[in-house]
């Protein structure tokens, strides 16, 4: 990217895009006004396809089990973790560090079928032996916290979603074993010598 002139279109899913580039997109606007930047919101195998077929210059996305196409560079640039949230219903959990098996029992809200976000939390349950069902399925994440400020269920989001100022009305519910650990990636296409 010719970063005196130009343009820079960024593929990237809502909640990312939301929760963990926009700081980065004002410091690089900030630093570059002169480039355009475009942003397109998808799912993160349809940002992987944008940057498969030139229609994106660079996507972030979480990291999945299936290996990239062939000339697409992947880069981690971010390590963290899904977790639980609750609102003032459910204060019980503050310091207890419950099971996902106790957490299971309650009305979950969880993203819609197909996320990676719950499909991380699909997979640690199956592994523990655990059934899951969503109480309350959302669209996103900004959703998800609403519906846990109400006390309709206990959350499950990534931690960099999570609001820095923290209330009563919700907070983090850590868990007496770790979730799987997650990574967003940032894919472009590989520039090779000819």
């Amino acid at each position: 990217v010719n970063l005196e002139a130009g343009s820079l279109h960024i593929a990237a899913s809502d909640t990312l895009c939301r929760h963990f580039l926009l700081p980065m997109l004002q410091e690089f606007h900030d630093r570059h006004p002169e480039i355009r930047i475009q942003v397109t919101n998808r799912p993160s195998p349809a940002c992987l396809s944008m940057v498969h077929e030139h229609t994106a210059d660079i996507a972030f996305v979480n990291r999945s089990p299936y290996a990239p196409p062939p000339r697409i560079l992947l880069e981690d640039v971010l390590d963290y973790e899904d977790i639980f949230v609750g609102g003032e219903t459910y204060t019980r959990y503050q310091g207890l560090n419950p099971t996902l098996a106790d957490l299971a029992r309650e009305p979950l809200i969880l993203l819609e079928e197909g996320s990676s976000t719950r499909e991380n939390l699909e997979r640690w349950a199956f592994s523990e032996g655990i059934s899951l069902s969503a109480g309350i399925q959302a669209g996103s994440v900004d959703v998800i916290l609403d519906l846990v400020r109400i006390n309709l269920g206990i959350g499950w989001i990534p931690d960099y979603a999570l609001p820095r100022d923290l209330s009563p009305y919700l907070f983090r519910i850590h868990t007496q074993a770790s979730p799987p650990g997650r990574t967003v990636v940032r894919l472009d296409w590989k520039v090779t010598d000819r």
